[in-house]
């Protein structure tokens, strides 16, 4: 009998589709022939196979279920969830009629996007949050039920209360029908999760760039209900403000430029959720820490910077004179480092936030404008230089009148000074103004000219004539005499060797005072006069220093420095400058790195 059962209901299950298929391919009337036709093969090969090979306890019927209801999901649908017994919109109530308490845990999957300019990171991961709903509970296997827990597929899961929770500090979140699960235990226990793409806002703080660290969080709450109907707190936390259980599980994640410092070994981290109210609502925030992976600044910003700097005290070595290569180098490492702070300035917000890095860029940016303003400076140097080097060459170049003038003053045992005075002076005469076009020695009587015509004019003087001496000849004995003057603070006639070393610097002649003192002795001596044991006791007069000044090449040869005032001394200014700025510039350096390394922990 059981056989024969069986192969009844196998015919009828064969003929249903058979007949299914034929019907769909038919267009005739004669269909339901063949289809009787097609039956009756069937049954008999069926009963040819049930008769040789089918047994009775292959084909025996299942015995009726002897647990409880709900068989199966769609009887828990049916039984549970029908508008007229279960009402979605209403919360799920605890014993006494407290609060919904509703676990939330966020499992993290993997990190999209960290945005640092536009202040955001996009995730994936899975939203899963517990609570319990005595109105879904049924009866459990341990007491005589078939089931002891009902998953429910996406288009069910409608008709389910489920907590209204939006995310405070959303960004964007994906426009798509996300996965979702929503498992019921039969004690009531509601277990839902549904996938979660979404950007949310963080605030990061770029004071300590590159040497940053960030916490990245994602805050629920819920949209219609505060805290007398519904608490949020994390999985396995506790009600109210406060740190406790695990917010966010997270897989192990990667990043070329970001490390996760909750997850050391890389297996992956859980972080505790905080709890705070806000307006009569839980608001539950789920937060990871990250900081930047600082091999990128160091290798693209810092080491190009300290180059750079290099580059730019090399100028300091540089000769003045070879101005295009100078200014090169002085002018190129500001370009760079422009260049560079605008590069980190385009990967940042637009933030009026005192950086680190920013700062010791600008610090950088302004050593090497410091050096191309040091450059500056000496090219001024040089001009003041050359000016005085010029004034050297045209007292050399009227060696022969000096030198005829100090002869005369040592034949006539007078000053050379007092001599100049004689040849510059010059007599005043009234005279008409066409003399000015005729010449000082046209005759005297050449006529009576009006009073209105005449007019105060010089008359060169006869004595420079005599001896055929032009003024353009004088003129460089005469800056000589002026400077002379101006250094003769005692009014003596005569210059010690440290006022002569300040003098000789008018023309370009740079000497220690020591070294100036030898050569003062040296050129007496040469005249034949005596010197004193002690050099710095020695003096000059003018006309010997004039002397000394036109064979100065001479004694030149010598070098005497026995201090560094004696090495600052036989320096240019431009030199001097130079120097300094060699050993100076890279202490600078030095200072500024560690003051900005010390000061890092107040950014």
């Amino acid at each position: 009998l059981a056989q024969a059962a069986c192969v009844r209901s196998l015919l009828r299950r064969h003929a249903r589709g058979f007949v299914h298929r034929r019907r769909l391919r038919a267009k005739t009337r004669q269909r339901s022939m063949r289809s009787c036709a097609a039956m009756s093969r069937a049954a008999v090969a069926i009963a040819a196979l049930a008769f040789n090979g089918v047994s009775a306890q292959e084909c025996a019927l299942p015995a009726a279920p002897s647990c409880g209801p709900p068989r199966t999901p769609m009887d828990y649908v049916a039984s549970r969830l029908a508008p007229s017994v279960y009402d979605m919109s209403d919360r799920p109530t605890c014993e006494g009629g407290g609060p919904t308490v509703v676990e939330v845990q966020l499992r993290l999957k993997q990190l999209n996007k960290i945005d640092v300019k536009g202040g955001a990171i996009a995730f994936k991961g899975y939203l899963k949050m517990w609570w319990t709903d005595p109105r879904l509970n049924f009866t459990g296997i341990a007491d005589g039920g078939c089931l002891d827990s009902v998953v429910l597929e996406p288009a069910e899961i409608a008709h389910v209360w489920t907590p209204d929770l939006y995310i405070d500090n959303i960004d964007s979140i994906a426009q798509y029908e996300p996965s979702a699960l929503l498992q019921v235990r039969f004690d009531g226990q509601v277990y839902y999760s549904r996938e979660l793409h979404a950007s949310v806002k963080i605030r990061f703080d770029l004071g300590k760039l590159p040497y940053d660290k960030h916490t990245a969080s994602i805050t629920f709450a819920s949209y219609s209900k505060d805290i007398s109907k519904l608490r949020l707190v994390p999985r396995g936390g506790s009600q109210g403000p406060g740190s406790s259980g695990v917010g966010i599980s997270s897989v192990p994640l990667a990043s070329s430029s970001w490390k996760f410092t909750a997850d050391p070994e890389g297996d992956g981290f859980e972080t505790p959720g905080v709890v705070a109210v806000e307006e009569e609502k839980d608001h539950l925030t789920l937060q990871f820490p990250f900081e930047r992976k600082r091999r990128f600044f160091q290798v693209e910003v810092m080491f190009p910077s300290m180059i750079f700097l290099m580059l730019a005290y090399m100028q300091f070595f540089v000769d003045p004179n070879a101005a295009p290569a100078r200014a090169m180098l002085a002018c190129v490492p500001v370009l760079i480092m422009r260049t560079l702070s605008n590069s980190v300035y385009a990967m940042l917000p637009e933030s009026a936030q005192q950086m680190w890095i920013a700062d010791i860029l600008t610090s950088f940016t302004m050593m090497c404008s410091l050096v191309a303003v040091e450059y500056g400076f000496v090219q001024y140097c040089l001009v003041m230089e050359k000016n005085r080097q010029a004034k050297r060459t045209g007292l050399k170049q009227t060696a022969p009148v000096a030198k005829k003038l100090i002869e005369q003053a040592r034949r006539e045992n007078c000053k050379l000074s007092d001599l100049l005075k004689k040849y510059q002076t010059m007599e005043t005469a009234q005279l008409p103004k066409s003399r000015m076009r005729e010449g000082a020695a046209a005759s005297s009587g050449a006529g009576a000219a009006d009073a209105d015509d005449l007019i105060d004019m010089h008359l060169p003087s006869k004595e420079a004539h005599n001896h055929q001496l032009w003024e353009h000849d004088l003129l460089f004995l005469k800056y000589a005499a002026q400077k002379f003057a101006d250094h003769d603070k005692d009014g003596s006639h005569a210059l010690a060797p440290e006022e002569v070393r300040k003098l000789l610097q008018g023309f370009n002649i740079y000497m220690s005072t020591a070294w100036v003192a030898e050569v003062i002795c040296m050129y007496l001596r040469d005249l034949g006069r005596p010197t004193p044991v002690d050099q710095l006791r020695a003096v000059i007069d003018f006309s010997t220093l004039c002397g000394l000044l036109i064979d100065m090449d001479s004694y030149m040869l010598i070098t005497k420095r026995n201090s560094w005032l004696g090495w600052f001394q036989s320096m240019s200014l431009s030199q001097t400058v130079d120097l300094v700025c060699r050993v100076l510039w890279p202490v600078a350096l030095i200072m500024v790195l560690i003051i900005f390394q010390l000061c890092l922990p107040n950014y």
